[in-house]
């Protein structure tokens, strides 16, 4: 993102230095002979994260990924766990949690990749997203999310995530055209009739109520006390609970987020900058 910053060369400013016709601002020049030109702001999360990716993104890109920061902490400060937009320009920068590098995916027995889109399984492909609930004391029981991006709409009896111990994280399209989510939980689940998974899943548990949204929508609430929270990897796009999902990953993010509908906003905001969002 880049911001104007308009300076009037008449009134003096401490954190402005002036010499001659050009005027900084921080050791960046905002204005040459009375014009307004531009100063480059990147959220100094983004610039962390650029630091980790390979190669550098484009200067495009980089406003992309800052305006999406910006935003995220705008609404959901200190509210994501971690969280990997899957839908980049490569293999190495899909696999990167934008908030540590201590959380990076693992691609497992070769699933496709499709650059500005996705991840995909063949045949036993999955990504191993190196998050295990139990080892995170953010991770709570009886509070969190858990959000999903599907570039498409099959129901194939696949998980497009999961983990288990006995203790259960799942979302999975149901051949039937439903949707079955389970966080924290050895049995029942939530279950609703759709006819589309298409754009941002959701599952959130909040006590002993689960909750599933599409994009940012509520679409069905059950009453499932939990049961513990499960020792394991998450895993994308695995058999963890059936076949390997057919379905196209864009997105991924763990978080303690009781409305998802700005979340969708956010992501579908920067895959349309990528030509690849899929709700209008």
């Amino acid at each position: 993102m880049k911001k104007i910053i308009y300076i009037l060369l008449l009134i003096s400013v401490s954190c402005f230095s002036q010499t001659n016709k050009i005027v900084t601002y921080n050791g960046k020049i905002v204005t040459y002979n009375g014009k307004i030109v531009t100063y480059e702001y990147f959220n100094p999360l983004a610039k962390s994260l650029f630091i980790r990716m390979f190669p550098e993104p484009t200067t495009e890109r980089k406003e992309w990924i800052s305006e999406a920061f910006d935003s995220l902490e705008y609404y959901y400060q200190d509210s994501i766990i971690a969280m990997w937009m899957l839908a980049a320009d490569n293999v190495d920068n899909s696999l990167l949690d934008w908030y540590s590098d201590t959380l990076d995916a693992t691609a497992i027995n070769n699933p496709y990749f499709a650059q500005d889109t996705g991840w995909l399984s063949i045949t036993a492909g999955y990504l191993d997203m190196n998050y295990n609930p139990s080892s995170d004391i953010r991770f709570k029981q009886d509070t969190i999310s858990m959000h999903v991006y599907s570039h498409t709409n099959n129901f194939d009896n696949a998980a497009l995530l999961g983990c288990s111990d006995g203790n259960k994280v799942e979302i999975t399209a149901v051949s039937n055209l439903s949707l079955r989510g389970r966080m924290n939980i050895s049995t029942g689940s939530i279950d609703v009739f759709t006819s589309n998974i298409t754009g941002l899943i959701s599952l959130s548990r909040i006590g002993a109520n689960q909750y599933l949204f599409r994009n940012g929508i509520q679409i069905d609430t059950e009453v499932d006390a939990s049961t513990g929270v499960p020792n394991a990897n998450i895993h994308l796009l695995n058999v963890t609970f059936g076949v390997a999902s057919t379905n196209i990953i864009q997105f991924y993010c763990i978080g303690i987020i009781r409305d998802p509908l700005k979340l969708f906003e956010i992501i579908e905001r920067y895959i349309d900058h990528l030509g690849t969002g899929v709700i209008n």
